[in-house]
């Protein structure tokens, strides 16, 4: 079968559910259509951890430093960290006002901050440029929605 008919089954498999979808196109989930559900669970887990690993390297809190040191480099990294959380902080209050109930929520700006802050960190090439969190925010909140329909699904189910 065609890699195009693999992903145009994909497409019907999780018709309702946008996220699994963009999951699926940036190679976050397998495409294929026998992936089994122990298969999904260990492609999120490593995900998750490939994650947590990347919040471990690129965010610097000087004073929880696990080895002791102290370095300037690692001030200097903290409050250039600073610097750039400030930047998308700024842009952040203004999102999406009309949508207050969900985008201004402190858990969503949380997630925002984060995504976005580790984002411009791996990719300094790039930097934090205004209108980002624009583009993070409609991401977040479809698989935000994903999230309850699936576990509106588990209570039916």
């Amino acid at each position: 079968m065609p890699e195009t008919a693999l992903v145009c089954e994909d497409s019907r498999r999780f018709g309702d559910l946008r996220g699994v979808q963009w999951r699926i196109q940036l190679g976050i989930l397998p495409s294929s259509p026998s992936a089994s559900i122990d298969d999904l669970r260990r492609v999120t887990a490593n995900s998750r951890r490939r994650y947590a690993a990347l919040r471990r390297q690129l965010l610097v809190d000087p004073q929880i430093s696990n080895d002791g040191n102290h370095t300037d480099s690692m001030w200097g990294r903290f409050f250039r960290n600073a610097e750039l959380e400030r930047m998308v902080d700024q842009d952040l209050t203004r999102l999406y006002p009309e949508r207050g109930s969900y985008f201004q929520t402190t858990r969503c700006q949380g997630m925002l901050r984060r995504i976005l802050l580790l984002w411009c960190l791996r990719h300094q090439e790039y930097g934090y440029r205004q209108g980002m969190h624009e583009l993070l925010a409609p991401l977040l909140y479809v698989l935000n929605v994903d999230v309850k329909r699936l576990s509106e699904a588990r209570k039916f189910y």
